[in-house]
């Protein structure tokens, strides 16, 4: 057999299932893309939401859930704790593009009165990461054992799966942009790392065999905010020997040059359509 991984949509099919013409030199298309943009960072990419009014594609996305946890993973590793299973599910959909410590969650549960063991939620995170509904990322270690001791990062495969069950996503847009730059690199490997030193830097990635690093911030008008997102970057280009990372934010576009090396500041629609 040979096997393919197949995802939601991405932002250029998205587009193109609207019948959205990709001219980024195109004024009137710069809108048309940047408006929708805005629909599928919380809306997400299955292709049978979109044009759903928002109950619809609510009711879909939870429908889908609904499959993947009783029929792909409950039935399929003989889960009788799917209570535990669930709320496990709420819990990542709703942290999505956070630091997951599995030693940390294990106690918040056992406190709400689940009966588990370590075990389970790794067993649980494990089935929920081979059903495609979740991914992990690792820190970058040169040593399994060194990866293994850090909090791993949490992914969901769909941005729309976090509005099921968290209405306040405008108050967190960056962690919707992570998201959505997690899976764009995701598309195309495997082998992605969050980096972290001094800084932390989101990814560190091998697309097509090239290192790339990219850090998200929504929006860099802070200073403290800009410096923190640079100096991370500088940092990590000097650990990996790289002259060239990313940034990308709402829409601000650009190039800093900081101690010989280059980052380049993308909007988000333009990162994905590049």
């Amino acid at each position: 057999t040979i096997g393919f991984e197949i995802f939601p949509f991405s932002f250029e099919e998205y587009l193109k299932s609207r019948e959205i013409k990709i001219n980024l030199n195109s004024s009137k298309s710069l809108s048309f893309i940047k408006n929708a943009l805005e629909g599928y960072i919380i809306d997400g990419g299955f292709a049978e939401t979109i044009g759903q009014e928002g109950y619809i594609s609510r009711k879909i996305l939870s429908d889908y859930l609904e499959l993947i946890v009783f029929k792909d993973i409950a039935e399929r590793h003989n889960i009788s704790n799917t209570a535990l299973l669930k709320h496990l599910n709420k819990y990542c959909f709703t942290n999505i593009s956070t630091l997951l410590s599995f030693t940390k969650l294990y106690n918040e549960f056992k406190s709400q009165g689940f009966k588990l063991s370590k075990d389970t939620i790794f067993n649980y995170m494990a089935y929920l990461e081979d059903a495609y509904a979740l991914f992990t990322v690792p820190i970058f270690r040169n040593s399994i054992k060194e990866e293994q001791r850090n909090p791993k990062k949490i992914y969901a495969v769909d941005n729309g799966f976090k509005k099921i069950y968290d209405y306040a996503i405008g108050d967190d847009k960056s962690k919707l942009y992570e998201n959505i730059v997690f899976l764009h690199l995701r598309r195309q490997t495997k082998e992605i790392y969050y980096f972290k030193q001094n800084h932390e830097v989101d990814f560190y990635a091998k697309p097509d065999g090239k290192a790339v690093l990219v850090n998200v911030s929504y929006e860099m008008r802070d200073e403290k905010t800009r410096d923190r997102e640079i100096n991370g970057l500088v940092e990590a280009m000097e650990y990996f020997g790289m002259s060239e990372a990313t940034i990308v934010t709402r829409d601000e576009d650009g190039i800093v040059e900081a101690a010989d090396k280059k980052i380049f500041i993308t909007p988000l629609y333009k990162y994905l359509l590049m």
